[in-house]
């Protein structure tokens, strides 16, 4: 349900559009060096805005961050799962089933602590996975808006002080 939950979210975020008008669009798809493009792309597959702004450095770590995400979505299932399971068996008063693994000897209280840890874990896992992928389109969004930024050697800000015999003060001179 989670899953379908974001990949609604995600789908519906890259359909919908404000009041924008369409040539706006075409304006912006148009562009040599787009942000839109550099945002989509990043939002298809991540990694791919990076790629897109020349900024191939980048792309390991984006994907590196969402798979350390889906690692530890991974890890943390399975911990929940047996967690929930020891639980249950636990409390559904059959003598058969018993809790297996590390959670044999523990009480009631403990079970449940450690079903609700790793719920939580599981649950910031996702919230992590989902800044992960945000966090990658923001840069994406951003490097390809500074693409042409300008940051020569001749771009400068020189500060010297000012003394005249009634005044003191600092004069700032830039040079483009």
């Amino acid at each position: 349900m989670k899953r379908l939950c974001l990949l609604s979210f995600l789908l519906l975020s890259l359909i919908c559009r404000g009041q924008t008008d369409s040539t706006q669009f075409q304006r912006n798809w148009n562009l040599p060096h787009s942000p839109l493009k550099a945002t989509l792309s990043s939002a298809l597959l991540p990694g791919l805005g990076q790629i897109y702004n020349h900024k191939y450095w980048k792309t390991p770590i984006a994907l590196a961050g969402i798979g350390t995400c889906v690692y530890f979505i991974h890890t943390n299932t399975q911990t929940y799962r047996f967690w929930k399971n020891a639980f249950i068996a636990y409390n559904d008063n059959d003598p058969n089933t018993n809790p297996d693994g590390i959670a044999v000897g523990l009480n009631n209280s403990q079970l449940d602590y450690n079903r609700l840890l790793y719920k939580k874990y599981l649950d910031i896992s996702y919230l992590s996975l989902i800044g992960v992928y945000a966090l990658q389109i923001l840069d994406a969004h951003v490097d390809a808006h500074l693409f042409n930024f300008d940051v020569s050697p001749k771009l400068s800000l020189r500060t010297t002080p000012l003394l005249y015999p009634k005044f003191a003060g600092l004069h700032l001179s830039i040079q483009f």
